[in-house]
């Protein structure tokens, strides 16, 4: 255990709170809101999401990126709340 018997208690007791609950989701629909606009930038808007056809390797690899930084922004921002 890290840090002991004392220190697992009090981290299962934090992580039970009920503001700690809100925060997870609210950052959990942060990210799912980064995603579907990481998503919304780079689909094609006459490509259904359910059909994309072919995409390119630079493609994916510029999805990949953006949606890396937006995400790590939104962790940098958060960790300040």
């Amino acid at each position: 255990m890290f840090g002991g018997p004392v220190a697992h208690f009090e981290l299962v007791r934090i992580a039970r709170k009920r503001r700690t609950f809100v925060l997870r989701f609210v950052f959990g629909l942060v990210v799912f809101g980064i995603i579907a606009l990481a998503y919304l930038e780079f689909s094609d808007a006459r490509r259904p999401w359910y059909n994309p056809g072919e995409v390119s390797l630079g493609e994916m690899a510029r999805f990949g990126q953006t949606l890396f930084w937006s995400i790590m922004a939104a962790q940098a921002c958060w960790s300040s709340v």
